[in-house]
C-alpha cells in the first residue's frame, strides 16, 4: 500500500467554531463496498513532493476555502503521526 503524506487543517473562527466540509461521494464506500453517504471533514489533502508542511496548509487552505494564508492565523501543530 502506497504511502500518503496530507495534512489536515482545523480551522477555527472567532467564536471558536470549527469548519467543516460536506461530501456524497458514491465511490467512496465503507467495508461492505456499499456507499458510505454524507460524511463531514476537515480542510486539507495531499502534501505535494518538496512542499512543507506550512506551506501545504496554506495552499489547501486558499484552495479548499479561498482564503489567502494572510487571512489565518496559524497556530501550532496539535498531532502528526509518522509510521512507516
Amino acid at each position: 500500500m502506497p504511502i500518503r503524506y496530507s495534512i489536515r487543517i482545523l480551522l477555527l473562527n472567532q467564536a471558536n467554531e470549527l469548519l467543516l466540509m460536506c461530501a456524497d461521494d458514491p465511490s467512496t464506500t465503507n467495508i461492505e463496498g456499499k456507499p458510505s453517504g454524507k460524511y463531514w471533514f476537515t480542510i486539507g489533502g495531499e502534501i505535494e513532493e518538496g512542499e512543507s508542511l506550512e506551506e501545504a496548509a496554506k495552499r489547501e487552505l486558499f484552495e479548499e476555502t479561498g482564503l489567502s494564508p494572510e487571512a489565518v492565523t496559524f497556530g501550532p501543530i496539535v498531532w502528526q503521526e509518522i509510521s512507516i
